[in-house]
């Protein structure tokens, strides 16, 4: 449970710091810079969806092991 923590809080430290990075493009106000923008920001999108993904995942088997060490 604590490594999972752990990567979670990694995961938004550097989700945070591509939120900064997005900002800092949008900020140029060149087409160019806009779109590397949206891109960063598609990045944070699919990570988080990604790492909401494997937390479900993480607690889907550990009440399926909880299940099945009951039986």
């Amino acid at each position: 449970m604590k490594t999972a923590v752990l990567m979670v809080a990694a995961t938004a430290m550097v989700a945070f710091y591509l939120l900064v990075r997005a900002i800092d493009l949008f900020s140029t106000g060149t087409i160019a810079g806009a779109l590397l923008g949206v891109g960063v920001l598609l990045l944070i999108a699919v990570g988080g969806l990604l790492v909401a993904g494997e937390v479900r995942l993480g607690l889907g088997s550990s009440r399926l092991a909880k299940r099945l060490a009951a039986e």
